[in-house]
Order: structure tokens, then sequence, then C-alpha cells
């Protein structure tokens, strides 16, 4: 996005060129107004002479500059983006996110509600990985897809790889069990998140533990929105006891910021991943701790994450597989016949 690109919009709203209606912003003391643009109706013509839609038009991967980002420690809530080091590690980088976003940009991803009311644009395939605190191991997570923007329940309803309804396979209890792996130790059995004693939700639980092993102290007050999760009687201290006498072994790792080396792992395994199932043929698009599939390829998929976690933790992972509501509806008529 340089000059020439404004300069570009504007030659081609011209009315002698005639392909698009360019309305320029303005600022004031009152209001600001940003620039818009929409095809004009020669465009439209064109475009509907040639029976083109919207799924026609894609960005090329090779101009949508570099997939690494790379952000320093944040300042007042602020984080400047660095330049990424001329290195083996960032040139290896590099090229996997390259391989990556060329089996997206080709593969067959549609959308099977209104793409317009919904403003969806199934050319943004595009994946960056967003590295902190100024280190390529911190980190990591894979952004700006156009399906990690959708609502949950949007995805899994209208969704469509390959012409085929998705299922969402999802790592449970995720940054626990990296926890686990990180002090070589197997996970108690049972829902990790559970803590007798406390009295509790579930997610009061599970945003206390996520805490302890982001933060750098201890909490000395509920974390922001976990209040109501709890009883009014129940004090934050007894939270944590609670936490550490249900899973001592990670008691080390209490108070000591994992969560950017927790994030590193976790992109690790989800990138293992979605190379191993295109090594199979299988599109799976990634939302951090998450892989859309199709829904027949759902179990190749928990299978294939289980083992990139595995792989890159050294620790046992677990996923879960949720059917969109058509693929539920399949899968039952496939066992009826």
């Amino acid at each position: 996005m340089t000059e020439q690109f404004r300069v570009l919009v504007q030659s081609l709203g011209q009315a002698s060129v005639g392909a698009l209606e360019l309305r320029l912003g303005h600022r004031s003391a009152f209001e600001s107004v940003r620039s818009t643009v929409r095809a004009a109706p020669w465009l439209i013509e064109q475009a509907d002479e040639r029976l083109l839609s919207l799924g026609d038009f894609a960005r090329n991967p090779s101009l949508q500059g570099d997939p690494l980002v790379l952000r320093g420690r944040k300042v007042a809530g602020q984080a400047a983006e660095l330049p990424i080091p001329d290195t083996d590690e960032a040139f290896s980088l590099r090229a996997e996110m390259a391989e990556v976003n060329g089996w997206l940009a080709t593969a067959d991803i549609d959308y099977a509600g209104c793409t317009v009311e919904d403003r969806i644009d199934l050319s943004q395939r595009f994946l960056r990985r967003i590295f902190n605190d100024g280190s390529l191991e911190k980190g990591g997570r894979l952004h700006h897809g156009f399906w990690q923007e959708m609502p949950k329940s949007r995805r899994l309803q209208y969704l469509r790889l390959q012409g085929q309804p998705i299922a969402a396979v999802d790592f449970a209890q995720m940054s626990v069990r990296l926890a686990y792996a990180q002090v070589g130790t197997c996970p108690p059995q049972g829902d990790l998140y559970f803590v007798p004693g406390v009295g509790g939700s579930r997610e009061g639980v599970k945003q206390v533990m996520n805490a302890l092993l982001a933060g750098d102290k201890l909490p000395s007050r509920m974390p922001q929105g976990t209040r109501h999760h709890f009883p009014v009687r129940v004090k934050i201290e007894e939270v944590i006891e609670g936490i550490r006498m249900r899973h001592p072994a990670l008691v080390p790792l209490f108070a000591s910021s994992q969560w950017m080396h927790h994030q590193s792992v976790e992109s690790r395994v989800i990138l293992r991943s979605v190379l191993q199932l295109k090594a199979l043929g299988i599109v799976a698009l990634p939302i951090h701790d998450c892989l859309l599939v199709r829904y027949d390829k759902a179990e190749v998929a928990k299978e294939v994450m289980e083992r990139a976690f595995e792989d890159v933790s050294g620790g046992k992972g677990q996923a879960d597989v949720d059917l969109s509501p058509l693929a539920q509806v399949l899968v039952k008529q496939s066992k009826v016949a």
C-alpha cells in the first residue's frame, strides 16, 4: 500500500476510465470521514459478461509481504514492530509459511452464507506468524485468515472445504498440557480444570490457572472478569491453593511468565500439523490451537495433531472433534445406511 496505490485508485475513478466510483474522505474539526470506493457500472457489466463472482478475485501470495512479524516488548500497552533478523532460523520459518500460504491460496474454500452481508472475503488467506518480545522464540501464532475473524457458530454452519461441511479439531486444555510437557510429567486423569473444594465454575478455574502460568507474580485478586465464576466468600488465595493441591508438579511454573513460551510451542504444533495434513492432501485452517478440516477428515486430523503435540513438546496432547450441524446429519445418515 504505497503512494502509487492511491494514484492507481484515483486513476481508475476518473470519469474517462469509469472503472470505480470514488468518494474522497475529509477531515474537519467536527468529523473524520474515510474515502470509499466501489465498482462502477462498467466494471460490474464486464464481470457479469464473463460470469465472474467474488470467488474469482484473489490475492497473490507473492505480493503480500513478509509472513513473519516481530514485535518488541509492550510499552504503555503498545509494541513496536521490529525488523526480522537475517538468520537461518528466519529463512526456515519463512519457507514454512510460504508453503502453507501457497497451499491455502489454491485450496477449495467456500462459504454457504452470503459473503457480502456477512463481510466474508474468501481471498483473505495469507497467514502471518506474529512473534513477540523481540524474539522468534516467543509467540508465533498464525493470524489474518478470514475464518479466524468469524463467530464460531457461523464458521461451523457455513464454511465448506472441497464442497463439504467442516469439523473443528481443538486441543483440550492446551496450556495446562503444555505446562505438564514442560516439566516432563504426565497430567492427572480427568478434567484438568476441575479443582475440588473451591466451589467455582470450570471457566473460573481455567482463567485463574492461565493467570498463574502467564503472569510474573501470583495474582492478589481474581483476574478481570473472573469474580462472578466463584462464590462471594471464596478468595483468590483459596483458589490458588486448590490448584496447587490438584497440580503440584506445575507449582514451579507459577508466576514465571510462561505464556509466550507456551504460545511458541503451540504454534509449532499447529504449523507442523498443517504441513503434515497438506502432505496427505487435506486442507486445514488454523485458529490458534484448533484446526478446521473437512468433516470426513476429522479423525485423521485428530491423530496428526496429537502426534505433532508429542513430537514438538514431548508430552501427550488431547484433541476433540466438534462437527458442524450439517456434518452431524451426514454422519448419522452414513451410519444408518
